[in-house]
């Protein structure tokens, strides 16, 4: 099968993943860009090669990586731009804060989402240990930590980092207290 044939079926793969989730071919035209005619047109080979615009329009609209098109990867879905606007909507500023040689990650978000994920986490530690049922427990959170938003600054800092800078501050208060 030569490179065309399989972007063309891939393209049809595609299309058929789009449409199994609801997705109607006018709406995928319309909103990548093409005319509703040519669409069957790429599909068929007639149209040769399959518009840059178009398989940019699928990753912007859909998250569908356009390298699988292309035969370059075998991830249909991008699932890093999906994860980008998961977070956009998560996080409301964020940034690198770099100092010497290390990096962090500055978030500001919702307080209350915060809260949320710690107490998750500590609801599937205990999940783990046959304690609750997580799925019990999340609207409960959810009605907890539904109030007004409280935006908030953290930082995140890499597991080795922290465990390095720990281990120093320990040092200093060792120090002191001597």
């Amino acid at each position: 099968m030569d490179s065309l044939d399989i972007q063309r079926k891939r393209l049809e793969e595609v299309l058929n993943y789009l449409k199994s989730i609801g997705y109607k071919q006018y709406d995928i035209c319309f909103n990548t860009g093409i005319h509703e005619t040519n669409l069957p047109h790429y599909k068929s080979g007639k149209i040769k090669k399959i518009p840059e615009d178009f398989l940019i329009g699928l990753q912007n609209n859909y998250d569908i990586n356009p390298d699988y098109i292309r035969n370059k990867s075998d991830e249909m879905l991008d699932s890093k731009g999906e994860k980008y606007k998961y977070f956009e909507k998560l996080v409301d500023e964020w940034g690198v804060v770099k100092e010497e040689d290390n990096n962090y990650l500055y978030l500001r978000l919702d307080e209350n989402f915060y809260n949320f994920l710690i107490e998750l986490d500590e609801y599937r530690k205990a999940e783990e240990d046959g304690i609750i049922v997580v799925e019990e427990k999340i609207n409960e959170l959810k009605e907890i930590h539904s109030s007004k938003i409280n935006l908030a600054d953290y930082v995140l800092i890499p597991r080795n980092n922290f465990v390095e800078i720990i281990q120093a501050d320990m040092g200093e208060i060792n120090t002191f207290m001597n």
